[in-house]
């Protein structure tokens, strides 16, 4: 072997290619890949990642609404829960209320029903009165006196000035009058103090007389406050108009307590659950004849809080939960994925075996008419043979049979390069190529076409035209898929026309796009074919004839590229074949303003082309090379 050559990769064929450069598959550069491909993988991405979300959704959306439901529900019961003990709570607390004002009540009747109006009036028997209620009733009332008919304060023990004071228009002296007992609302009155009494009247000797106590409101209070469930919580009483009775957390007693105005008293201050900040639990109940309410209010947060501490703990575990099923839905999610990919891959491989039976189908049936061409070169050769065989019979060489065995040799170079020319186009077109886009020549594709298809035309009498149109830009294919979509299309269009007929291959620019078509004047195809004619495995030809396949085949080939084929036919008129592929000025063109107009916005990204740099750095070798 000579210093500086290399050994070729494979066994040389007839037309100069290697055995590797006719291997039926070859992977496909990751850069070099057809648009309708890129755009499947953009598809496939998509449903993985949908897969993915599907299953992860559907394993944790039922665990969270269980959790969420669960907790609600829970919640709601507690509240319930939590309002009915308040409830009772606020009724039991009523009634303890209730029996303390009741008692002082009864001990002032019996106060006024020992002694009477003279007596009273004697300051000593009122100091005795009093002391006694303090030694049974510690802290019950702050001091106490003795009313006339007429509203005068006839006898007075307590820490005001209040002897002499006439309550004969006071609203608690009528309504003790009219009623004979009363305990009053808070007012302020002459000691301008808040303040509730408690007053009985008595009638001795057809004269009328009132004892009137005042009760001791730390007492009353702090009873009152007692009946809060904790020390957020709240209880107070109200009257009908919704004035504090005494102090709430938030307001001073004698203000309003903030609550709705009742529209009647029988409907007033009911229970109600929180709706609006602040978020209290409220329950009431009557007391003092119905004219006061006791009001218990707890905070939401308060009575939630063993609930919510109970939540926490069941979240932990839930997260938990939801943790293994988003790992085992990502588990699942990649195996799909996995499964999803080895059958994208067996139809890949399956599409190419389709392919290439059609590419085979169509060499099949070129076959015969290359046969003739091969065989005229033969014939030739064998002539040749014969002639320098006789030439070498002679036993002596002459410089004229030299100059004839020299031209008999270049006549054989001929018809073997003829040959070889022939094998290599046949070659061309059973060789599998790598799937590249790449601008490319049409007139040259239907050049080739023309020479492989000229002697079958010829011998069938069908006139095999071309035409072109100015300036035909380049289009975006792949070579040799681009010259088997012509093949099946002249093809066809040949055994359509049958013998004497025309057949017409031509190409013009149609807005950003290339129209190629073939058209025949053959028989046609029937209206109700139309919609299947691309379909695989549907041939109109009879058994034998045709695979099925050709369209087919043609209308995937060409959606790969980005384009469309349309099929227009009329019984007995004959039909053609419109093949729409993009032009590559065009794309070119789209991609440069793309480009520009993310430069404007000076934004540093991958500009989406037709072909990527990779293919457009390949189709300018081509087009140098070629």
């Amino acid at each position: 072997m000579r210093p500086g050559r290399r050994r070729a990769a494979g066994p040389v064929l007839a037309s100069g290619a290697t055995t590797q450069d006719a291997a039926p598959y070859r992977k496909a550069r990751p850069e070099s890949r057809r648009p309708a491909e890129r755009a499947e993988d953009g598809l496939g991405g998509v449903i993985r990642r949908r897969i993915g979300a599907v299953l992860v959704l559907v394993s944790l959306i039922p665990i969270a609404l269980l959790g969420v439901g669960a907790w609600i529900h829970f919640r709601g019961l507690h509240l319930e829960q939590a309002l009915h003990r308040q409830r009772s709570t606020a009724a039991t607390h009523a009634l303890a209320v209730d029996y303390y004002l009741a008692e002082r009540l009864r001990a002032l009747r019996l106060g006024s029903r020992t002694y009477g109006f003279e007596q009273l009036s004697d300051g000593s028997r009122l100091r005795d009165l009093f002391d006694s209620f303090q030694d049974s009733y510690p802290d019950a009332f702050v001091d106490l006196g003795v009313i006339d008919s007429e509203g005068r304060h006839v006898a007075y023990l307590g820490p005001y000035r209040l002897a002499d004071k006439n309550y004969r228009r006071a609203a608690w002296f009528r309504t003790v009058m009219s009623r004979g007992t009363y305990i009053s609302d808070v007012f302020l009155g002459f000691r301008n103090v808040p303040h509730c009494v408690i007053a009985v009247k008595r009638v001795e000797a057809g004269r009328s007389w009132i004892l009137r106590a005042t009760v001791n409101s730390d007492s009353l209070h702090a009873l009152v406050r007692a009946g809060a469930p904790d020390p957020e919580s709240d209880a107070y009483l109200v009257n009908e108009t919704g004035v504090l009775q005494t102090p709430s957390r938030t307001r001073k007693i004698m203000q309003q307590a903030g609550l709705q105005a009742p529209p009647s008293a029988s409907s007033w201050l009911r229970e109600q659950p929180p709706h609006e900040p602040p978020r209290m639990i409220r329950a009431t109940a009557r007391l003092n004849a119905e004219q006061w309410w006791l009001v218990i209010e707890q905070p939401e947060a308060s009575v939630l809080r063993p609930i919510n501490e109970a939540a926490l703990s069941t979240a932990g575990l839930l997260a938990l939960v939801l943790g293994l099923a988003a790992i085992a839905s990502l588990l699942a999610t990649r195996h799909l994925n996995a499964q999803l990919d080895r059958s994208n891959a067996q139809r890949d491989r399956l599409r190419d075996d389709l392919v290439r039976s059609a590419r085979l189908a169509s060499l099949g049936e070129m076959a015969s008419g290359l046969a003739h061409e091969i065989n005229n070169p033969l014939a030739v050769l064998g002539a040749e043979r014969t002639n320098l065989s006789d030439l070498l019979t002679e036993g002596s060489v002459r410089p004229e049979l030299i100059e004839d065995a020299r031209r008999s040799l270049d006549r054989c170079r001929r018809q073997i390069s003829r040959c070889g020319d022939i094998t290599a186009k046949m070659l061309q077109f059973s060789r599998t190529s790598e799937p590249r886009v790449v601008p490319i020549a049409v007139q040259r594709a239907f050049c080739e076409v023309r020479d492989a298809f000229c002697r079958r035309a010829r011998n069938a009498g069908v006139e095999l035209k071309l035409e072109f149109a100015d300036d035909l830009p380049e289009v975006l294919a792949n070579q040799s898929e681009l010259e088997q979509v012509l093949v099946n299309l002249v093809n066809n269009a040949l055994y359509a026309v049958g013998h004497g007929g025309v057949v017409v291959m031509g190409a013009q620019q149609n807005h950003d796009e290339v129209l190629l078509w073939v058209q025949d004047d053959g028989c046609g195809v029937a209206p109700e074919y139309l919609d299947r004619v691309f379909a695989p495995f549907f041939t109109t030809k009879p058994p034998g004839s045709g695979t099925g396949l050709g369209l087919s085949v043609c209308h995937g080939l060409v959606a790969g590229w980005g384009g469309r084929i349309e099929m227009e036919s009329q019984p007995g008129k004959g039909t053609t074949l419109r093949v729409f592929v993009r032009s590559a000025r065009a794309a070119a063109a789209q991609r440069t303003a793309t480009v520009s107009a993310f430069e404007s916005h000076g934004k540093d990204e991958t500009v989406p082309g037709e072909f990527d740099d990779k293919n457009g750095r390949d189709a300018n070798q081509d087009a140098v090379g070629g």
